[in-house]
């Protein structure tokens, strides 16, 4: 602290210090001699009031023994000429035979009057009042009779005057000797504090008198021992700061010769320096941008959004911590350029933790995205080409057992079983090639995600039964307790499951154990499915979910590759582990709930009975489609028109709301080239009658979440191709709710 006060500080705090010191002594000293002289002076009071008031005693004893009242009452009064007697008075008992008393005007003079009470005793004592001191003394005779008492009073005027007095003699002894110190002070401390000026001016400027040496006349140890250090401090400054600038020359060259771009901050953010390759990818030079703050030109947008990134040197100096961004991040340079880069800002800390700036570096990684992208595009095609062949391969497979079972079906017209057996054949062929469609789309734009709450244990029982049934394999199913529903879209789950069975039912053959194991694992449902079969070949397992990567002769390669598209579109993983010899393990890791499946129970009336008295129209540009549609449903009992387009169905149905039975059900086509489209007819219908249902049928889209702007027009969704099973079932359910 010495050397953060200017010694003109420390010299008037010395002054102060040693001048209260000595006023304190001075004033301890006066206050105790002018006690001692006022005690002094009190005790003398004292016993000559004592002396005076017995020497009054015997004298008064002698003329009331010749009872000479009248030279009494005159001795008494000669008395008060000594200033100091205030009072004398002759007491007997509680009268006041005599009393003389000063009062301003002269003596008062009273006789026979009230005083106070006297004990009986024979001594001689005395009271103190603010005023006067009062001494009584007994009045004896000869045989040692108490005849009364002589009352003295003495004025403590002179004692206060004499008290007054001697305080001043003191005061003024006290002041002139403090001035007397205060200049022995003065000369004693001056060069001392001279010299500790000195010293803290060197100090001062210990930056201009770095390897120069101070030396001064002074010989206190103390002062000697500061001015030795300060000639060290300054003589291994020098060094030390020939040694720093070296190292701060080497970090310099190595940071402008680094391959990235470098800004480093100070702890305000503001530029102190930027190497050339910051300034190429920028634009900006360092004279242009040095001491400003960071945020002030150094532009990030998200190549995602557009929207401006905070720029990560004031995210770490408000943190503290190392901030990288996130992928995506562009930097906008001065002429407009924008640029991908990878970055990460650090903090600068001090040995004792304070935060002295933020280092910034960051790399153009333009080419290498571009390079990646350009990777992923012919990746995406390889899988597209590769898509593609594996569609028309199978489809033509469809197609050409679908045109010999049609052509064998012409072949035995007269045999109405056999043509119902190639009649069964072709719409088995039909139901996988639309299998195949939906899958295709599954993975072209990612199955709509409906989230339900799934009893486990029905769920796992009912997929089971479904793919066992009538087989030798036994199945063990194990839920743990307390396990979670899952949460999921039923359809998509069942398809999963389906499909894993049904590969492990194709491994065992004719017979063999599968055990499913579900318990809670980390906010989900993990579901172990295993097989004791032959296992999977080490060589083959990590293609296994790669498309069109099929073992079986009749497979598509597409089973497990939509299995973990439809796992990982909720949210959940799968893994599998396998063994040869031993068998193969799927874990499934799915989201779980612990809300209980709400279930509605209602009665549903047949079909038939539905569609009677029920209008219906049909809207389709195939007229393949739209004539054997018709067909069906006036085969279940509807009255049913049709419109090729969508332009036609609403002038259909604009002039059958004229009419006393109105249209009540459409069904129509999503893509119609040239006209209205499903949606904005079902829209515009809408808009006429509230009441009507209608029914979307396409071989693209699978719900109407895919058309967020016409969710509300739609009952449901028919996808392409449906048979007349489904059919049913979707127009009952609709029917059925209204």
């Amino acid at each position: 602290m010495l050397f953060k006060a200017s010694s003109l500080t420390l010299r008037f705090y010395l002054f102060l210090v040693i001048t209260l010191i000595f006023l304190l002594f001075g004033l301890l000293t006066t206050g105790a001699i002018l006690y001692t002289n006022y005690h002094n002076l009190y005790q003398t009071n004292i016993q000559k009031g004592s002396k005076y008031a017995e020497s009054l005693a015997h004298l008064t004893l002698e003329y009331l023994l010749i009872k000479d009242f009248a030279t009494l009452e005159k001795f008494y009064q000669r008395l008060f000429s000594d200033p100091s007697i205030d009072e004398i008075a002759l007491i007997k008992e509680r009268i006041c035979l005599l009393n003389l008393r000063r009062e301003k005007e002269g003596i008062a003079f009273k006789l026979f009057v009230p005083c106070e009470s006297i004990s009986q005793g024979k001594k001689f004592f005395y009271k103190e009042t603010k005023e006067k001191l009062l001494f009584y003394a007994p009045i004896l005779d000869p045989l040692g009779n108490n005849l009364g008492w002589i009352k003295l009073g003495v004025s403590k005027r002179e004692t206060k005057e004499l008290l007054l007095t001697l305080i001043g003699i003191s005061l003024t002894s006290l002041v002139i000797f403090l001035i007397l110190a205060v200049l022995l002070m003065y000369a004693f401390l001056s060069r001392p504090l001279d010299t500790l000026q000195n010293l803290e001016n060197f100090a001062k400027d210990l930056s201009k008198n770095i390897g120069r040496t101070i030396s001064l006349s002074c010989k206190i140890k103390e002062f000697k021992s500061l001015e030795d250090a300060l000639n060290f401090a300054s003589k291994h400054l020098e060094k030390y700061l020939s040694e720093l600038s070296a190292e701060k020359e080497k970090l310099f060259v190595t940071l402008l010769s680094i391959g990235d771009a470098v800004i480093v901050t100070d702890e305000k953010g503001r530029v102190i320096l930027m190497n050339k390759i910051a300034e190429d990818m920028t634009g900006f030079s360092f004279e242009e941008v040095k001491e400003r703050p960071v945020k002030e030109f150094l532009k990030l947008v998200s190549e995602l959004t557009g929207e401006e990134v905070s720029d990560p040197v004031s995210v770490v100096l408000v943190e503290g911590k190392r901030k990288e961004l996130a992928n995506h991040t562009l930097l906008v340079r001065k002429d407009g350029e924008m640029l991908n880069i990878e970055d990460s800002a650090s903090p600068i800390f001090s040995q004792d933790g304070t935060l002295l700036g933020v280092v910034f570096v960051f790399r153009d990684v333009t080419e290498k995205v571009r390079t990646q992208r350009e990777l992923m595009r012919l990746e995406k095609m390889n899988l597209v080409n590769q898509l593609a062949g594996g569609i028309a391969h199978d489809l033509n497979n469809f197609l050409a057992g679908m045109q010999n079972y049609l052509y064998l079906a012409y072949l035995y017209e007269r045999n109405p079983e056999r043509v119902r057996e190639f009649l069964n054949k072709i719409e088995s062929l039909i139901e996988k090639a639309g299998h195949l469609t939906r899958r295709l789309l599954d993975l072209s734009k990612g199955a709509p995600l409906i989230r339900e709450v799934i009893s486990l244990r029905e769920f796992l029982y009912e997929v089971s039964n479904f793919v066992f049934v009538g087989t030798p394999i036994k199945v063990c199913i194990d839920i743990r307790e307390g396990v979670m529903n899952l949460l999921g879209d039923p359809a998509q789950l069942f398809e999963v499951f389906q499909n894993l069975l049904i590969n492990a039912r194709d491994v065992l053959g004719s017979g063999g154990r599968v055990e499913i194991r579900a318990e809670n694992a980390n906010g989900f449902v993990k579901i172990s499915i295993s097989d004791n079969g032959p296992g999977i070949p080490r060589e083959i397992l990590p293609r296994i979910f790669e498309p069109f990567f099929t073992t079986k002769k009749e497979g598509t390669g597409l089973g497990l590759f939509v299995v973990k598209n439809l796992v990982e579109n909720h949210g959940g993983k799968i893994e599998v582990f396998s063994e040869e010899g031993k068998g193969t393990t799927f874990v499934l890791y799915l989201p779980g709930t612990k809300e209980e499946l709400k279930r509605e129970e209602k009665a549903v009336l047949p079909l038939e009975d539905l569609a009677r008295g029920m209008k219906v129209l049909v809207v389709d540009d195939e007229p393949e489609i739209r004539e054997s549609l018709k067909e069906i449903l006036e085969f279940f009992g509807f009255s049913v028109e049709t419109a090729e387009n969508g332009d036609k169905a609403l002038e259909e149905f604009k002039a059958s709301l004229e009419k006393v039975n109105p249209y009540q059900l459409v069904i129509t086509d999503f893509t119609m080239p040239g006209s209205l489209s499903g949606p904005e007819l079902a829209k515009e219908l809408k808009k006429l009658s509230s009441e009507v249902k209608i029914i979307g049928a396409s071989g693209y889209i699978q719900s109407p979440e895919d058309f967020s702007e016409f969710h509300g027009y739609f009952e449901d969704i028919l996808p392409k191709p449906f048979n007349i099973v489904t059919l049913r079932k979707k127009l009952t359910q609709i029917l059925s709710s209204s």
